[in-house]
């Protein structure tokens, strides 16, 4: 990955902050982003499934 692409990357991870040049801190704040996004797409797969459920 190019430093561009990273540079690219920490904009998208973090919109109006200037961005990190430190290519580990932005591959660690991509992961911890990564993992929030997994973690809200179960919580709304559970509600959902609930939802489904109580609507039977």
């Amino acid at each position: 990955m190019t430093t561009s692409k990273f540079v690219e990357l920490a904009l998208i991870l973090e919109p109006g902050k200037p961005p990190k040049i430190d290519k580990a801190a932005i591959l660690v704040d991509a992961v911890r982003k990564l993992a929030q996004l997994r973690n809200e797409v179960q919580k709304l797969i559970d509600s959902n499934t609930e939802i489904q459920e109580n609507i039977k």
